[in-house]
């Protein structure tokens, strides 16, 4: 059985850079120039080449027409499959100065689009977009507040309307949706949260020119911020060892109600 001509598939280089707009990430319709100068090695001099309906070759000193009929080559959402029978524009789109993948293009020349390969990066495109379904399906199915709860932890602006948060949500689940379960599925991600509802609710509340976090009830020094990163994410980390596993265990009793045990823990300062 005859092996099965492949068509190449080109890929615009630059993405939207506000890709929420529309919920893509490319224009609808990208033009490349049809003409171009490039180096040529064999001959060493620059020659013009230029894409031309009806002519064999690419390069200007070659073709024959006198009235040339420029063709467009036009990108839809990014992408240009090229036939294999489309011997012309497939040489001037490889052979170009705005084809990233070219290597004996002009280094300043700006790039325009890339080559895909076709078997690996379809893989690549099938696995990218079975994450993206899983990641915008356990999106679709969190509760309100369980979503809300992400979003903080993330350092989302919640004090916005559900229909925004969600939106903001489904955006990082869209575009990054590896890292989007990766977040979600982080113990400390959910840990941040309990701790953050603590420090809403005033259980424990943050002394920012000591950096310290104190018991509200007690005023016991909880833990000392190192300096230099985030006040939440240092005691959300500290609850995550042995020293701080008696205060998270404390900040889940004094959220749920449940009555403190007649003799308390005493919790160790953190210098």
């Amino acid at each position: 059985m005859a092996k099965k001509k492949k068509s190449t598939i080109y890929q615009i280089s630059y993405k939207n850079e506000v890709p929420a707009t529309q919920g893509k990430n490319f224009a609808s319709s990208s033009r490349i120039p049809s003409i171009d100068e490039i180096y040529c090695e064999k001959t060493n001099t620059n020659r013009m080449i230029r894409y031309v309906m009806g002519e064999q070759s690419i390069y200007q000193d070659e073709q024959s027409s006198d009235n040339p009929i420029i063709g467009d080559i036009v990108f839809t959402n990014g992408i240009l499959p090229v036939q294999y029978n489309q011997v012309t524009l497939k040489k001037y789109l490889d052979t170009c100065n705005y084809n990233g993948d070219n290597p004996d293009r002009i280094p300043d020349k700006k790039v325009l689009f890339n080559v895909i390969n076709n078997e690996f990066d379809a893989e690549k495109s099938l696995d990218q977009m079975e994450i993206q379904y899983i990641a915008v399906d356990t999106l679709m199915k969190m509760d309100a507040q369980k979503m809300v709860g992400y979003a903080r932890a993330l350092e989302l602006d919640i004090d916005r309307s559900m229909y925004e948060i969600k939106h903001d949500m489904m955006i990082m689940a869209k575009n990054n949706p590896t890292a989007f379960m990766e977040e979600i599925s982080n113990p400390i991600i959910e840990r941040k949260q309990v701790i953050m509802d603590a420090i809403d609710e005033r259980l424990i509340i943050e002394n920012k020119g000591k950096r310290q976090f104190l018991w509200s009830d007690t005023k016991e020094l909880i833990f000392t911020v190192p300096v230099g990163v985030n006040p939440v994410d240092a005691l959300t980390e500290y609850t995550m060892n042995d020293e701080g596993t008696p205060v998270f265990s404390r900040i889940k009793r004094l959220l749920s109600g449940e009555p403190e045990k007649t003799k308390k823990t005493k919790e160790k300062v953190v210098n």
